[in-house]
């Protein structure tokens, strides 16, 4: 040992095992807690984004979505989906326009439904390419 250097706990496996020192379990903790933390606070960034919709979404939209679904961001009658209640395909169309998953296809491969960020997204894709609020019956909400 060097001048210095403290004996710390040996490998027991592997080639030089009896020279190469193990990390400190204090050191690997405090690492693991670090991270965690990290983790959580992307994680709350990115639900405050998508689920957080009282703080984001306009008030005309919040009253169309009021209007034909009563603000259900689950709403799936069949033929129509999302809070906003456009037609399944034409909601599919729409998300696909802008990058996004379908409502069937957010089910199948995330296993969750769309979150209200990604529906309003899609709501917007619809309300641009039919040229503003005409597709929906609630349009004078």
């Amino acid at each position: 040992m060097g001048r210095g250097e403290k004996p710390g706990p040996l490998a027991t496996t592997g080639e030089n095992a009896a020279r190469k020192p193990l990390p400190c379990p204090r050191y690997l903790a405090s690492r693991w807690r670090s991270k965690a933390h990290a983790a959580r606070r992307a994680y709350e960034r990115w639900a405050h984004y998508h689920y957080a919709w009282r703080d984001w979404l306009p008030a005309k939209w919040y009253r169309i979505a009021r209007c034909e679904t009563g603000v259900r961001w689950d709403w799936d009658s069949g033929s129509y989906v999302s809070a906003f209640g456009i037609y399944r395909d034409g909601y599919a169309d729409d998300a696909h326009r802008i990058g996004q998953l379908s409502w069937d296809e957010t089910k199948r491969r995330l296993g969750r439904l769309p979150t209200p960020r990604e529906q309003f997204n899609a709501a917007l894709s619809h309300y641009n390419a039919h040229g503003g609020f005409s597709g929906w019956g609630c349009r004078g909400a």
